[in-house]
C-alpha cells in the first residue's frame, strides 16, 4: 500500500534498490521503497538492477505481470541505459523486459508481508507528526510496518480504520498498527493515546499492547497512557479486559473506571472522577512538582515572592512556562462562566499567549481540535517593566490555535472550549522572544473575574517578606 511520505533523495535510490534485492532492507527503508514504487524513474532503476541481479526470470513468472503499462512508462523504460551490458541487442530486450520487471516488482513490494490489511488512514495532523521519521500528510494510508509519532506537547494526530475505529495521539506519543485475519492490533510504544473503537467481530477484539499491559476491546471509548513501564487505562464507555504483563493478573475495567499496570502495583479497578471546577497553584514559595518547563526564581530580599520564569527550549526555540500534563485526571473542568486568572510580569512587556489543551469525557478533542489560545489585547506601552498584574480571562474568550497563521487573533472566529470539557495542560509563551515573562500564581474561578485587592496583595507581600526575613535570620551566624 502506497504511503504518501516525503521521498528519499535520488542519491539514496540505488542503495535502497540494492538492499531490497539482497533482502537486507530495514522496516523503515521498506516503507521508503513502498513510497517510491509508483515513480516511473524508480521503476526503471529497479528493473535495471533486477536484470543485473539475475532475478528477472523469477519475476517474469509472477501472475501480476498481466498489468496494463502506459506509453509513458514504456518510453521511460526504453530510454534507460543498462549499467554494465552495452550490447544493442541486449539493450532492446532489456528495455522491453524492464517494463514487466518494474510492474512485477512493484506488485511484489506492495503485497509482500501483508495479508490484505485493513487500511489505517491519517485524518488529522497538528504539529510535528511523522511516520518512520518522514513528515506525513492528511490522507496517508499506513501499513503495519510503520510507526506514527507525535512530537511535542502540542502535537496531535488522528488515525482511522475503515470500520470507523479512531485513534488519537496526544503530545509525545508513538503507535504502530497491525492487522491479521480480521483482527486489529495497536502497539502503543509510548505516550497518551485515546480510541473510539467500533463494534468488533465476535472473537476478534481489537488488541492494544504496551510494555506493561495488553487490553482486549470489542467496542468502546477509552484512553491509554503508556509511560515509563507503567500503563493507565481509562474507560469512558463499554468495558475493556486488561492483562498485566508483570504478574499475569487480569480484570475487567468498565465505564467510568480506570486501572494501572506497573511493577509493584496491584492491578485493581478505581473510579474515574471529574476534574474540579476551581483550581489553583501558587509558585511564590516553591516550584510545584512535575512542571514541564519553567525556571524557578526563588524569593529574595529584593523580591520576597518567588515566581516561575519562561524557559528557553532548544528544540522548538520558544520561551515557555508549561504546567504538568494531567491528561487522565485533568486540571479543571470548564463551564460557561469559567475564568482563568494569573499574576504576571514581564521585563519587556509585549505580546504573549496562553495555550490551553482540552479533552472531553470520551478523551477526544472537542470541536475536533484540542488546542485553544488567548492573547491579551492591550497597549503594552502602558505597562511598566517588572510590574506585577492580575489578569482574568473568561474561557469564552479563547480561540482555536492556528499554526503559521498571519490572521490577527481578534479576527479569528470565537471557538472556545465547550462547557463540560476538561483542561489537562496549559502553557504561557512569548515564542522566540525572551521578554522575561514570569508567573507567580494561577487560579481558576467561576462566575466572575478574580480581582486581587490592594489590601490582600499587601498582606501577601508582608507575609512573604516576613518569611524571607526568617530565612535570612537562620543563616546569620
Amino acid at each position: 500500500m502506497t504511503l504518501p511520505l516525503k521521498h528519499p533523495p535520488r542519491d539514496q535510490w540505488e542503495s535502497l534498490v540494492l538492499s531490497y534485492l539482497d533482502g537486507s532492507l530495514s522496516d523503515a527503508d521498506f516503507s521508503r521503497v513502498e513510497a517510491l514504487v509508483n515513480e516511473e524513474d524508480f521503476q526503471r532503476l529497479l528493473a535495471e538492477y533486477a536484470i543485473d541481479y539475475a532475478v528477472l526470470h523469477e519475476t517474469c513468472g509472477h501472475s501480476s505481470l498481466i498489468v496494463p503499462v502506459t506509453d509513458r512508462v514504456m518510453l521511460a523504460a526504453s530510454a534507460g541505459t543498462h549499467r554494465w551490458v552495452t550490447s544493442r541487442t541486449w539493450m532492446g530486450l532489456a528495455a522491453a523486459l524492464m517494463i514487466a520487471a518494474s510492474v512485477a516488482l512493484t506488485a511484489v513490494i506492495l503485497n509482500s508481508g501483508h495479508d490484505s490489511p485493513e487500511p489505517v488512514s491519517v485524518v488529522q495532523v497538528i504539529g510535528n507528526v511523522t511516520v518512520d521519521d518522514f513528515a506525513i500528510d492528511v490522507g496517508a494510508h499506513l501499513n503495519e510496518r510503520t510507526v506514527v509519532r507525535t512530537r511535542g506537547l502540542t502535537s496531535f494526530a488522528r488515525l482511522a480504520f475503515k470500520d470507523g475505529t479512531e485513534l488519537r495521539l496526544n503530545g509525545d506519543a508513538a503507535v504502530a498498527c497491525q492487522h491479521s485475519n480480521g483482527q486489529k492490533v495497536v502497539k502503543i510504544l509510548s505516550g497518551q493515546v485515546s480510541a473510539s473503537v467500533a463494534r468488533q467481530p465476535l472473537g476478534q477484539p481489537l488488541i492494544i499492547q504496551t510494555a506493561s499491559a495488553s487490553m482486549e476491546v470489542l467496542g468502546t471509548d477509552l484512553a491509554v497512557a503508556a509511560l515509563d513501564n507503567k500503563t493507565r487505562l481509562n474507560v469512558a464507555t463499554g468495558s475493556v479486559t486488561m492483562h498485566s504483563q508483570n504478574d499475569g493478573e487480569e480484570l475487567t475495567v468498565n465505564r467510568g473506571q480506570f486501572a494501572v499496570a506497573a511493577d509493584g502495583v496491584l492491578l485493581a479497578v478505581n473510579q474515574l472522577h471529574h476534574a474540579p471546577h476551581e483550581w489553583k497553584v501558587d509558585v511564590s514559595q516553591r516550584l510545584p512538582k512535575d512542571w514541564e518547563r519553567g525556571e524557578y526564581v526563588p524569593p529574595s530580599p529584593a523580591a520576597p515572592r518567588g515566581a516561575i520564569r519562561a524557559e528557553y527550549d532548544s528544540n522548538d526555540r520558544y520561551y515557555t512556562i508549561i504546567a504538568p500534563s494531567a491528561w487522565s485526571d485533568g486540571h479543571f473542568r470548564i463551564e460557561e462562566d469559567t475564568y482563568l486568572n494569573f499574576r504576571i510580569k514581564m521585563d519587556r512587556p509585549e505580546w504573549y499567549q496562553v495555550i490551553l489543551c482540552v479533552r472531553d469525557d470520551m478523551f477526544s478533542a472537542p470541536n475536533g481540535h484540542p488546542y485553544h489560545e488567548y492573547q491579551e489585547a492591550i497597549d503594552f506601552n502602558q505597562i511598566s517593566p517588572g510590574e506585577w498584574r492580575t489578569v482574568s480571562v473568561p474561557l469564552s474568550a479563547f480561540r482555536l490555535t492556528q499554526r503559521e497563521s498571519v490572521e490577527p487573533f481578534l479576527e479569528r472566529p470565537v471557538i472556545a472550549p465547550p462547557p463540560g470539557s476538561t483542561a489537562f495542560l496549559f502553557l504561557f509563551s512569548t515564542q522566540t522572544e525572551d521578554r522575561g515573562l514570569e508567573i507567580e500564581k494561577i487560579w481558576v474561578t467561576r462566575g466572575r473575574p478574580a480581582e486581587e485587592s490592594k489590601a490582600s496583595a499587601a498582606v501577601a507581600t508582608r507575609k512573604a517578606s516576613a518569611h524571607m526575613a526568617l530565612e535570612v535570620a537562620r543563616h546569620i551566624p
